[in-house]
């Protein structure tokens, strides 16, 4: 039991070093930390809203290719999913877009919210 009581008082003397040391490093790069947690997310959204124009052209350029090709089922249905997908994507993009106002503007709110979430 004697030597239970001390391994135990050894792997928990080492946690607490370990816990003491971690708690140091994030107290000492706290700001570079933060830093690329907001460039991380405001790239993630820019990222996001590059989807809206790429899919929007295709859209437009099938929706012309399908009006010259009239009665081609294959056309029809493409433009079809791609006018579905720009709907969708102009959907991502604005809440996107309101994302990287919110970091910009108000970044420490935008933290507590997301870390609240």
């Amino acid at each position: 039991m004697n030597e239970l009581e001390k391994t135990l008082s050894e792997i928990l003397k080492k946690s607490l070093a370990l816990a003491e040391k971690t708690g140091d490093f994030v107290i000492d790069q706290a700001p570079q930390l933060l830093q690329e947690f907001y460039n991380w997310h405001i790239f993630s959204n820019i990222y996001q809203m590059c989807f809206f124009p790429i899919i929007l052209i295709a859209f437009i350029i099938m929706y012309k290719k399908t009006e010259w090709d009239c009665g081609d089922f294959f056309y029809e249905l493409i433009t079809i999913i791609l006018g579905v997908s720009s709907v969708v994507s102009l959907t991502v993009f604005l809440i996107a877009l309101y994302d990287l106002i919110f970091i910009l503007v108000a970044p420490k709110l935008y933290l507590i919210e997301y870390f609240i979430k």
